[in-house]
């Protein structure tokens, strides 16, 4: 890839060009094109390169070492375990999964290409959804949990059901349902190798044609279930929540009200 360093026809500021393959995420579509970036840009991404690894390490370190504890604390303690804790414990996990891989999208990033095979790209990227889909559903998971308890409440019934098993159960019905979102995921990830140079290897989700639609279905698909279904529901159920707090506190104001005229 050669670069070419011409001057701004307004500034009169050098830009560098390089000509380089912009494909459609990754698609089976390609062209080439002369892209040009300003020196400052240059100097931008050149501190970028050295930044961000940096970010990805401490995040990665503070995360391994926080999640770990919870985990550690939760399974060990036996007054840790309930049924709020086993939602916790399992956002631990998925949190820690993420950190685990954070060390090889750090070398993607230092390296400019992708030296791990089509088996990692997979498992890397399915993790990386995994992280995403499990975190929102368990917090979904907990806001029904909380609505029950506050609808328990407010109505003095007990809850026999909630249990720590009752709760296992429904931590691995979350795991199957997110394995089950993830999946195509897991079936489009691979590594794309570029025609110009084939040491230039990407792990990315590659579509069939038409690629554009298949682009736009995926975000459609993920907006729709890993962010509106989920964050609606959780949105509604603490809407009900406080509507139910709200009488309740009411309802306790009437009946003082009533004992103190008496």
């Amino acid at each position: 890839m050669e670069n070419i360093s011409i001057a701004n026809t307004r500034s009169g500021a050098p830009v560098v060009c390089n000509e380089s393959m912009d494909y459609y995420y990754l698609s089976t579509t390609n062209r080439t094109d002369l892209n040009c970036t300003p020196q400052s840009e240059l100097y931008f991404y050149a501190d970028l390169y050295v930044v961000l690894p940096v970010i990805y390490s401490v995040i990665c370190a503070v995360g391994l070492t926080g999640n770990t504890a919870v985990i550690y604390v939760i399974l060990k303690a036996p007054k840790m375990k309930t049924v709020t804790n086993m939602f916790i414990l399992n956002l631990a996990i998925a949190d820690d999964l993420f950190t685990l891989v954070l060390p090889i999208n750090i070398a993607e990033h230092l390296l400019h290409y992708w030296p791990f095979g089509e088996v990692l790209c997979k498992v890397i990227l399915s993790i990386d959804h995994y992280n995403i889909f499990s975190s929102i559903y368990f917090l979904t998971v907990m806001s029904v949990d909380r609505y029950l308890v506050v609808l328990a409440t407010v109505r003095s019934k007990r809850m026999p059901y909630r249990t720590y098993r009752a709760a296992k159960i429904v931590s691995l019905c979350v795991w199957i349902l997110v394995i089950l979102i993830v999946m195509p995921f897991t079936v489009f990830a691979g590594v794309y190798i570029s025609p110009d140079d084939s040491d230039r290897k990407s792990c990315v989700l590659s579509f069939p044609s038409p690629e554009s639609l298949w682009f736009k279905a995926s975000r459609i698909y993920t907006l729709i279930l890993g962010f509106a279904i989920p964050v609606s529901t959780i949105c509604i159920l603490y809407t009900m929540m406080l509507y139910k707090l709200r009488n309740m506190r009411l309802n306790s104001n009437a009946k003082a009200l009533d004992k103190a005229k008496k």
